[in-house]
């Protein structure tokens, strides 16, 4: 499960976040499945904020956090 749960988290890493996010991403130390559920926290997060923006922004572009 780790091996599978770091790779995927890399890929929708690449896909969802900021720029700044993924150097936040790549800093993490701690076990891959708490980095996939900050991850999916994000995904969340990032899509509620097109929900509720009714907009179809590509979660890279939402940056969410101190910038």
């Amino acid at each position: 499960l780790a091996e599978n749960a770091a790779f995927w988290s890399l890929v929708l890493s690449r896909l969802i976040l900021s720029r700044r996010e993924r150097q936040v991403y790549d800093g993490l130390k701690r076990p891959p499945e708490a980095i996939v559920s900050w991850l999916l926290g994000r995904i969340a997060a990032k899509d509620a904020v097109r929900l509720h923006t009714a907009s179809d922004l590509c979660m890279a572009t939402i940056h969410w956090g101190r910038h």
